[in-house]
């Protein structure tokens, strides 16, 4: 997999960009010998493409040198002009995906219609990639991307599905919450995508090869759709929308007992029981209690919270719903027996729940 931090730690390539990068930037001489080489072979007619690509490998892993540079700063324009650029019209998709990727530092319109336009895969990872990296160290990058930010919301969530790569869900949440009027309109449908998504990476098996890759991107996902409900928070017809699908998000992990998504699915509905406790999220709470009953335990510090708005926020339903208020109390007392040490959390839900319970 080449997104892979771990991967990293044993990839022959990642040795070789630091061994390249450390020389270049300790020795004398030997960052000038190492341009004359790369840019030999990218002027030579009939270089063969592959040396072609590492030689545009070489000058991206120099990217941070080139740029502090005297010497070859202003020359960077020229290699791009006439070196890179016309490898976004390459027969070859690892070319494209190269350009891509040696734009990290440098442009944006080309990286843009790459990632949007491109049909190859690689190249839209590639163009993803670069454009976030982009976005997140040029304010002007910020503001070129705006009047594109629906189709490119939307590439990134195409990508997210197919390649499983929880590398662009960092990229999205910043993106979301710097254009979040932009994104507003399109947030039930980012919502449904992402939720296709999710249910698709948890059908795999725990022993499954990649299980930990999807397991990383899955949690990418829950917390890409809690930043989405945080940006349209004031928008209430919008949120109840998201609601629907979050309690479906929410059921599937706690009806599978998917254990390591716990914390992220009780943040998503205590965020979506801050203002006020809908229906369908009062039906959330007997699965909740089963959850708790067979192996959610361990995991009420996380249940807490949703556990206090419910106590605190809709008064009216509490109190007249003795049923609810029996499944809260009975929580908070296995806990307290039990001895798990919650000395803040519970003792305030207790006594909540208590003067509810006292006043019925």
């Amino acid at each position: 997999m080449k997104f892979d931090v771990f991967e990293d730690f044993i990839s022959p390539t990642t040795a070789a960009q630091t061994l390249l990068f450390t020389a270049c930037s300790k020795r004398k001489e030997v960052l000038q010998r190492t341009m004359g080489f790369c840019y030999q072979i990218l002027t030579e007619p009939n270089a063969d493409p592959r040396k072609k690509d590492g030689a545009l490998h070489m000058i991206g892993s120099l990217a941070e040198i080139l740029l502090k540079s005297k010497i070859y700063k202003d020359q960077m324009e020229y290699m791009l002009q006439n070196h890179v650029f016309p490898l976004f019209s390459s027969e070859l998709g690892y070319m494209r995906a190269r350009a891509c990727w040696v734009l990290h530092y440098f442009s944006l319109e080309l990286t843009r219609r790459c990632l949007i336009d491109d049909r190859e895969m690689p190249v839209q990872v590639e163009a993803a990639i670069a454009l976030q990296v982009l976005i997140g160290s040029q304010e002007k990058a910020k503001e070129y991307v705006t009047p594109f930010i629906q189709p490119v919301m939307q590439a990134f969530l195409h990508i997210i599905r197919e390649a499983e790569n929880d590398d662009l869900n960092n990229g999205i949440q910043k993106m979301i919450c710097e254009h979040s009027e932009e994104v507003t309109p399109i947030a039930v449908e980012m919502t449904q995508h992402l939720a296709m998504t999710f249910n698709q990476v948890i059908q795999t098996g725990p022993d499954e090869e990649g299980s930990d890759d999807k397991a990383a991107t899955a949690m990418g996902i829950l917390n890409t759709i809690d930043t989405l409900l945080s940006v349209v928070e004031d928008h209430k017809e919008i949120t109840q929308q998201l609601e629907g699908i979050c309690v479906q998000v929410t059921g599937t992990v706690l009806q599978q007992h998917v254990l390591e998504f716990y914390e992220e699915i009780f943040s998503l509905a205590h965020g979506l029981t801050c203002q006020q406790v809908s229906p369908q999220m009062w039906q959330l709470l007997p699965l909740v209690f089963e959850v708790f009953q067979q192996d959610g335990f361990d995991y009420f510090t996380d249940m807490t919270p949703l556990l206090h708005n419910y106590a605190t926020v809709d008064t009216d339903i509490l109190p007249s719903n003795t049923k609810y208020l029996e499944m809260i109390y009975s929580m908070c007392k296995k806990v307290l027996t039990g001895l798990v040490f919650l000395l803040v959390a519970v003792p305030e839900l207790v006594h909540v729940t208590h003067s509810k319970l006292t006043d019925q």
